[in-house]
């Protein structure tokens, strides 16, 4: 039979996404898939990978598949290979949306962002196209991620759904990452979407990475910071700071969003992702009119002071924060007391 290997690989990756049968009768197909030469001879995939949850198989799958393609040397293998993996996916939306509809199964509907957050953020240059919005990966965005009760402010999104996206919305739009630029329309457009609609919906809570937004920047936390993780903070960021600075807001807003920097700070250990932040927000912040004295000016205040105590070891980089005194001043932090907690 023609492209009989595809056919069950796609029967595999149907299964393991909707827990459609027992978890033995999938473990012995995992085991069969990984037998394929079409598998064995193009993914590295360990034999001993049959013995654990194949679920985890699956999802280590995906970010070999992605890897491959990534590595591919010439536009044509990659070309063969989208056409080869989108065969795997088939109609993946067509057999995971009523899932996410349902809800009924909070069990089956983690196992489908699981899998799907996976493939998404490994493999979302195969799903996307610039330039092809109709495309796998636009689907499963609208289906799983943005579907239209979403935009409605006043429409409360159902609990099950609403844990489950939090603990996977990281995924996607790290996915989404991998294809961020600024000529790109459309991947700029479903970002900001994603933040705006979002970033409102989980409280921060102090010493827990609870929300997904935390999880998502944690890749530009470290000392040595990846060119990419650092460009992707930069937009995430910005997205952040016109929606919620530089148009009306509210004290919600507003308090949300100070948390969320003074999160951001203490987590990060790069001095220049410091200054990366503290000249993105400065200005808004200084233009900011708050009752002095009020809540909001108290926890913009607190803010402005973990700046500064992020910062105020390194004499070097101080100097190039020209209005950085300003700012503190405006919210009466005492710079040179800022070390102390």
């Amino acid at each position: 039979i023609p492209d009989l290997q595809s056919l069950v690989i796609h029967s595999w990756i149907r299964c393991s996404v909707t827990a459609a049968v027992s978890a033995e009768n999938l473990r012995q197909l995992t085991g069969i898939v990984l037998k394929f030469s079409e598998v064995s001879s193009v993914v590295r995939l360990n034999p001993e990978l049959t013995n654990e949850d194949p679920q985890k198989v699956l999802v280590t799958f995906f970010k070999e598949l992605g890897r491959v393609y990534i590595n591919e040397g010439s536009l044509l293998d990659r070309s063969k290979q989208r056409l080869k993996v989108l065969k795997y996916l088939g109609d993946l939306t067509g057999y995971v949306g009523p899932l996410v509809k349902d809800q009924s199964n909070s069990k089956q509907l983690r196992t489908v962002y699981r899998c799907i957050g996976s493939l998404v953020q490994s493999c979302s240059p195969i799903l996307y196209k610039q330039g092809h919005q109709q495309s796998i990966l636009a689907e499963l965005i609208d289906s799983l991620v943005l579907p239209r009760s979403i935009y409605d402010p006043n429409k409360a999104v159902p609990q099950p759904l609403c844990t489950v996206v939090r603990d996977h919305l990281h995924f996607f739009i790290c996915g989404l990452g991998n294809l961020y630029s600024q000529s790109d329309p459309y991947i700029n457009r479903k970002l900001r979407e994603i933040i705006v609609n979002y970033f409102l919906r989980y409280p921060i809570r102090t010493g827990t990475d609870a929300h997904p937004f935390i999880t998502t920047l944690s890749d530009s936390f470290s000392r040595d910071v990846r060119t990419l993780a650092s460009e992707f903070r930069q937009v995430f960021l910005s997205v952040l700071r016109d929606s919620y600075l530089r148009s009306p807001h509210s004290q919600q807003h507003l308090l949300q969003l100070f948390n969320f920097l003074s999160a951001v700070i203490a987590r990060t250990r790069s001095q220049e992702e410091h200054v990366r932040l503290i000249n993105m927000f400065e200005v808004p912040l200084i233009q900011l009119q708050l009752p002095t004295g009020g809540l909001l000016w108290k926890q913009a205040s607190q803010l402005v002071k973990t700046m500064a105590r992020a910062v105020h070891s390194c004499t070097n980089i101080l100097a190039s924060l020209v209005k950085f005194k300003l700012l503190c001043d405006k919210y009466s932090v005492d710079f040179n007391a800022s070390e102390s907690p």
